[in-house]
């Protein structure tokens, strides 16, 4: 798979290129399944997906596979398809042929773009007169955010929460979008107007078995929302979902394209200092099983996750049963961990 052989590379100007590399199967030894991805963290410039495995000892006579992969490299439907491709390949079973590769995935985005008209429109119309506020506001115009530090919270749902979406047609992503929104406004000024980036699934292609191909898809882009005073919960949210489903057409024209339409349009995005990611689970999930147990499940370093972002802040946040994961990293020259923690509340 080609997307585990890319690498990303931060230029002089502080822009992140992307870059996949041609390269030779490259075998290491390794003896303690405990170190062996601690020896192999992901970061700029060097590899950023590490498989190791590793024979039994006296204290386990089993041995171990250990995986490191880097967030950047995967979306959850990715992620399954990744892990059923090693199994089938650990198995000695020639690994399938992709139902859908990256380039029709590309072509097809190329070709919605082609045919529509309306795309400035849409972005001149949807941010038109925003007075948001960016948040975290830098310290001054020329300064580079280092979003060094980190923090994580599980924020539990009420058993009631997802029935009571569900009669209203809403999803838990919408629900996530809009506390999110909320919660802005109470550290904004004015507080009517929110403004952020977000990075979406990018799955919304009008392409058969675009759910089957194994890389991410994800495209970047400004949201906006409006918050009015003493309106219903169920209406702002029903606003918000209707928002991002007329969005959808227009989702992988990505912030570089948008920030190019005018001058009016590019002030406004110059004004996001954040981004929000919403990582809800598949609504299936049939990966192959494994040969064996898991013995340890992800341990995600968080505050290294802010080395892949040019703003002072990103949040993740990851539908589980029951509750929302919520990771960020942040810079602590323009958040301090205490906002961070009362934000995430």
């Amino acid at each position: 798979m080609w997307i585990l052989r890319t690498r990303f590379v931060r230029t002089e100007s502080g822009e992140l290129v992307q870059v996949v590399v041609r390269e030779d199967l490259a075998w290491q030894s390794q003896t303690d399944y405990k170190t062996a991805d601690a020896e192999h963290l992901p970061a700029l410039g060097k590899r950023l997906a590490h498989w190791a495995l590793t024979p039994g000892d006296k204290s386990s006579p089993n041995g171990h596979m250990i995986v490191t992969i880097h967030h950047a490299l995967f979306d959850t439907i990715t992620l399954g398809h990744i892990f059923s491709a090693v199994y089938t390949a650990y198995q000695g079973i020639q690994v399938p042929m992709q139902p859908v590769s990256f380039a029709s995935f590309l072509a097809r985005v190329a070709e919605s773009q082609a045919q529509r008209q309306d795309s400035h429109t849409f972005w001149r119309s949807y941010l038109s007169n925003c007075t948001a506020s960016a948040f975290p506001a830098l310290p001054s115009p020329d300064y580079k955010p280092n979003a060094s530090c980190g923090s994580q919270r599980h924020i539990p749902l009420p058993p009631s929460v997802e029935p009571s979406l569900e009669r209203h047609g809403l999803t838990l992503l919408t629900l996530v979008r809009g506390a999110w929104a909320l919660m802005l406004s109470n550290h904004s000024t004015p507080a009517n107007d929110v403004l952020f980036a977000s990075l979406l699934s990018g799955r919304n292609v009008a392409l058969p078995g675009i759910d089957h191909l194994p890389a991410p898809t994800q495209t970047h882009v400004p949201i906006r929302i409006s918050i009015q005073p003493n309106e219903p919960t169920p209406n702002f949210l029903s606003r918000i979902q209707t928002q991002a489903t007329a969005m959808t057409p227009f989702e992988h024209d990505g912030i570089d394209h948008i920030h190019s339409i005018d001058e009016h349009v590019r002030d406004t995005c110059n004004k996001i200092g954040h981004l929000l990611i919403i990582q809800p689970l598949p609504a299936e999930t049939t990966p192959a099983e494994f040969p064996g147990r898991i013995v340890s499940g992800p341990r995600v370093d968080v505050a290294a996750m802010g080395e892949f972002t040019w703003y002072g802040l990103m949040v993740q946040c990851i539908i589980l049963p029951g509750g929302v994961l919520v990771r960020a990293c942040f810079d602590d020259g323009v958040l301090s961990a205490g906002a961070m923690e009362s934000m995430s509340t």
